[in-house]
């Protein structure tokens, strides 16, 4: 009989504590495992999808680079405009908020491209996503680059 009582208890101590873990859910969810803010969520965009907007060259699709201003110098996606990650205006961003505005940084690990598309879609952008493999993901996949580090034209 004891151990019936203590199983009631329990039970209802679990039920107690699930009712409360929706708070506790909905608070991690915005939170990673190290306690920082986890980055919102956005399209994410292959560096292969990227390439063949821009070959499109109809203007649908403005790209942006949010590394730091050495690294764009040194080398970018072409046609890309170097933007500084936490200061983005809508004065740098095309004047019709449906275009299609891709970020992106470094690599997946470097999160300045997310704060910059975070940015636009406060400014009233609606179809902003992230190319999380960033400039060295571009590199790798062997896709041309302008700036200084750039290969010289043959």
């Amino acid at each position: 009989m004891r151990n019936a009582s203590i199983a009631l208890v329990l039970a209802a101590l679990v039920g107690c504590g699930g009712s409360s873990s929706s708070t506790t859910t909905t608070e991690t969810a915005e939170t990673t495992s190290s306690g920082s803010e986890a980055q919102p969520s956005f399209a994410q965009i292959t560096v292969d999808e990227v390439a063949t907007a821009i070959s499109a060259a109809d203007g649908r699709v403005a790209v942006f680079d949010a590394n730091s201003r050495e690294t764009y110098d040194q080398n970018h996606v072409p046609g890309a405009t170097w933007v500084d990650y936490d200061a983005v205006t809508a004065e740098q961003l095309p004047a019709d908020r449906s275009t299609q505005l891709v970020f992106y940084c470094a690599n997946e690990q470097c999160s300045a491209s997310h704060v910059a598309a975070e940015t636009a879609s406060g400014l009233g952008y609606t179809n902003v996503a992230v190319m999380g493999a960033g400039i060295q993901g571009w590199i790798a996949a062997g896709k041309p680059v302008e700036g200084a580090g750039a290969p010289a034209a043959e």
